[in-house]
């Protein structure tokens, strides 16, 4: 299964559990994820997560 795929259908879940309304989502990089967020939350705003990357130097 794709990352694509797996994220809509996560993102589809948790609209049907009745989350109406995103305002930020951060991830550290998922592919597919951003693509797919803003297909079924368009209004959300995206933040990539850094941190990590910081601390590993």
């Amino acid at each position: 299964m794709n990352n694509h795929y797996s994220w809509k259908k996560v993102l589809q879940d948790l609209q049907e559990r009745g989350v109406e309304e995103v305002l930020l989502f951060i991830t550290d990089g998922l592919k597919g994820c951003t693509y797919c967020l803003f297909s079924i939350y368009p209004d959300a705003k995206y933040q990539s997560y850094f941190v990590y990357i910081s601390h590993n130097i």
